[in-house]
């Protein structure tokens, strides 16, 4: 609701506000990740990992990664500041992953917050946007493998294709690409990105 949807990157049109998001159609079942490419350090947006699907407003991601328009980084959990972390440039990948039932933050590859609050269930993409125009970009979900800057990874079949995310208003994110390198593209329908 509120953005347009361009490959694995979302846009928002709406108003001001937290009233703007996604929410993935593909789900985490047990380990996994999802990262984003940053692409602007002025705009206010989240993105992170949610059980269940309410509203579009950040209050309800249950793990959540703050970009602030001012350049800082910030996490949120379900509403609740957990503090800021840094700062985040153009070309950061950020990323949240979970890993049993720990939930750790990442800035290109490496942890910046560990999260107290244990998770269990599946997980989904979820995000918030509140800036107009504001982006979250080259938006890669992986269920099968921890997420770490050493890594490489190869495009190899899936059992079963399904639409890597799904905006309420919009088409699914499924561009086609022939390969994908580190964190920087989405894998195609039918497809999914294995770890070497």
């Amino acid at each position: 609701m509120g953005v347009t949807v361009a490959g694995n990157s979302i846009t928002k049109t709406a108003a001001a506000g937290w009233n703007a998001g996604t929410f993935s159609d593909q789900v985490i079942t047990a380990d996994g990740w999802y990262s984003t490419t940053v692409a602007e350090t002025n705009t206010h947006r989240m993105i992170g990992l949610s059980d269940s699907d309410t509203d579009v407003s950040f209050t309800s991601i249950d793990y959540a990664i703050y970009l602030r328009s001012n350049g800082a980084l910030g996490v949120y959990e379900n509403g609740a500041n957990k503090g800021e972390f840094g700062s985040y440039a153009t070309g950061d990948v950020l990323s949240v992953q979970r890993t049993g039932s720990t939930i750790t933050y990442l800035k290109n590859g490496s942890v910046f917050y560990t999260s107290t609050v244990a998770s269990t269930g599946d997980l989904h993409v979820d995000t918030s946007l509140n800036t107009t125009g504001a982006t979250l970009q080259n938006i890669v979900i992986d269920r099968h493998a921890s997420c770490s800057a050493s890594d490489n990874y190869l495009l190899i079949p899936s059992r079963q294709p399904s639409p890597l995310l799904m905006s309420r208003a919009t088409t699914p994110l499924t561009t086609l690409k022939t390969m994908s390198t580190w964190l920087s593209q989405v894998p195609p329908r039918g497809w999914k990105m294995g770890k070497f």
